[in-house]
């Protein structure tokens, strides 16, 4: 049963501090549940430090969220069957990620999203097992990615976008002593994940190979980072791949995709933020653009190809079809033809010259043999004539 969960009378509540709405009689007469939602209701004031025993009872659901909370978050929460913690879109809550957060072994959910998070992220959140969503997005995060979240084997969304992480509190490396500012091959492990979004960071080094065994992956977002050397042309394997943005990196090497590497991703013009492969802004080798399929018409330097306008017959058949693609189709299709058609006639030509030049190589050998055999009988006769007059 949920504690509080959007009331008619959510005004009162509005611009007041958390501690106090949470003695509220009426809110304290419902303590019943086992759930505390107080999202987007205007909520200011500090988390207090002793929410774990204002309420005795085992919570399961803590959600904050989308309020005007500030200060750090406690760190002694010790809910030991909480399964959601959002604290996202609070925008003033600062200081760091308690490490004792990961002593919340059922958490299924921890969404602190849209913050003032600084410092590490804990390592002790790779004990959290039965997480299944880690959303740290737009925060100030800084230094590696613990390769423990490799071990979160049901994570299916993990978010750290829009940090610093890669580099130091002060923009310096991170030495290979302490995990280094790349992306660490362990994540490739996580079999569950659908979508992994580690944009706009400071991250090195090479993208793992080992991502390719992430089967079911949809989302895939490393834009807007330091990364350098080839895209792994293991990534085909990513059949359930909807949205791969690589853009604006330092990636090197030739244009891997093709146009039916990816059965998932179809064009269409209508959706931006899905459907998609980008990988603008790199040091890629431009591909050649007959076998490349593009969402945005943009090759791999970003560069627009030039488009020439198209006859009227062609435009005419598009307009006839259900899509200018079918136009372009029976382009293709004609063009074959015709070069089938140029095939079939060089051949038939060079049969033609090699029967015409069997035919005289034959007769000039039959003119041959009867001319050596007219030679042979002259000079018999001559022969035997001389050998008569003889005797």
């Amino acid at each position: 049963m949920c504690i509080y969960n959007n009331m008619s009378d959510s005004d009162e509540y509005r611009g007041k501090e958390l501690e106090v709405v949470l003695r509220y009689p009426q809110l304290r007469s419902d303590i019943v549940g086992t759930s505390l939602e107080l999202e987007n209701m205007g909520i200011t004031g500090n988390i207090p430090e002793y929410i774990d025993a204002l309420y005795e009872f085992a919570l399961v659901e803590l959600k904050l969220g989308e309020n005007q909370l500030k200060g750090p978050i406690p760190a002694h929460l010790q809910f030991p069957n909480l399964e959601y913690l959002w604290l996202n879109e609070n925008r003033t809550l600062s200081g760091p990620i308690p490490w004792k957060l990961g002593n919340l072994t059922n958490l299924r959910s921890l969404n602190l999203e849209t913050n003032q998070l600084t410092g590490l992220i804990p390592w002790q959140l790779g004990r959290l097992t039965q997480l299944e969503h880690l959303g740290l997005s737009n925060n100030k995060l800084w230094g590696p990615i613990p390769w423990q979240l490799g071990q979160l084997a049901r994570l299916e969304h993990l978010d750290l976008a829009n940090n610093k992480l890669g580099k130091d509190q002060h923009g310096n490396d991170i030495p290979t002593e302490q995990g280094g500012g790349t992306i660490p091959w362990q994540l490739g492990v996580l079999s569950e994940l659908v979508v992994l979004d580690l944009a706009h960071n400071q991250l090195t080094g090479h993208i793992p190979y080992q991502l390719r065994e992430l089967s079911k992956l949809v989302e895939l977002n490393l834009a807007r980072n330091q990364l350098t050397g080839r895209i792994p042309p293991g990534f085909k394997r990513l059949i359930n791949l909807n949205d791969l943005n690589l853009d604006n990196n330092q990636l090197t090497g030739e244009f891997p995709f093709y146009k039916g590497d990816f059965p998932a991703i179809k064009p269409n013009k209508q959706t931006f933020w899905n459907n998609r492969i980008v990988l603008t802004r790199n040091n890629l080798q431009s591909p050649e653009h007959n076998k490349v399929w593009r969402r945005e018409d943009i090759d791999a330097q970003g560069k627009r190809p030039e488009r020439k306008s198209a006859p009227r017959r062609i435009m005419k058949s598009a307009a006839k079809g259900n899509s200018n693609a079918e136009g372009r189709r029976r382009k293709t299709n004609r063009r074959k033809k015709t070069n089938r058609r140029r095939k079939v006639t060089k051949k038939k030509i060079i049969n033609r010259r090699r029967k015409v030049t069997k035919k005289v190589t034959k007769k000039k050998i039959i003119n041959r043999r009867r001319k050596t055999n007219k030679r042979k009988k002259t000079n018999r006769r001559r022969k035997t004539n001389r050998r008569r007059k003889k005797n």
